[in-house]
């Protein structure tokens, strides 16, 4: 992820409310670069958001990292959307 040095701090606050793991970051030109670790799930028109907090001017790269086990409220959030969902199909 690039992003201007004026809107780091913002954009790392970001990362971390979508439980980012900061993995480091580095000077790039102009930009810094941010290497980080996302749930995938938390990337959902991230890059809107970028756009938003950037003005246009941050960009990011995403590809499949590894798979981790989920916090215990997201996991039951997803078990409860389920259940009802097959609840659902049974009517």
């Amino acid at each position: 992820m690039l992003t201007p040095e004026a809107n780091l701090g913002e954009v790392m606050g970001d990362l971390s409310g979508r439980r980012g793991q900061i993995l480091g970051t580095e000077q790039d030109g102009r930009l810094t670069k941010i290497r980080v670790v996302v749930p995938e799930a938390e990337m959902y028109k991230y890059s809107t958001q970028l756009h938003s907090i950037t003005h246009g001017r941050g960009t990011f790269h995403a590809e499949f990292a590894s798979y981790q086990e989920a916090p215990p409220e997201v996991a039951q959030k997803v078990a409860a959307e389920r259940k009802k969902e097959e609840e659902e199909k049974k009517k």
